[in-house]
């Protein structure tokens, strides 16, 4: 029996350390609870009041310094210059082959023309020497 008592003693002993702690933590949780934070955000502010100064400083600079530049010029001044001269290559190519159409176009004249003179001229000459078929000629053509 004398274990059983010691083992009962020894019980009781855990069981006060136990309620003990037990105590200990609801103090802590209640301080905990009854613990307030307070969180300053004053610093942070200043560093972003001092950003947006900053930021509203450096807006108002390049506002005034695109204010003075009204001209937009958005296409490169070598790209102009490569469009005039493409465009004056095209209009003398063009005016060189029209005068080309036409000097063709008057020599197709003159030769037909010539042609058509040679033509009358070998007529002529052959009803000159032929004059039976001038006189037949001049039949089939009445009847037409």
């Amino acid at each position: 029996m004398a274990k059983i008592e010691e083992i009962t003693a020894l019980l009781m002993d855990e069981i006060k350390i136990f309620e003990q702690n037990i105590s200990k933590l609801k103090e802590e949780s209640n301080k905990i609870h009854n613990t307030k934070l307070i969180i300053d955000s004053s610093k942070i502010e200043s560093i972003f009041s001092q950003f947006l100064k900053q930021l509203n400083h450096d807006i108002e600079k390049l506002r005034i310094q695109t204010d003075g530049k009204t001209k937009s010029n958005n296409v490169p001044n070598w790209i102009g210059l490569s469009f005039l001269v493409c465009l004056s290559i095209i209009m003398i190519s063009i005016s060189i082959n029209y005068l080309q159409f036409r000097t063709n176009l008057n020599a197709k004249e003159e030769a037909f023309e010539l042609g058509r003179k040679s033509v009358f001229i070998h007529i002529d000459s052959f009803f000159k020497d032929n004059p039976k078929a001038l006189k037949a000629y001049r039949e089939w053509n009445k009847n037409e």
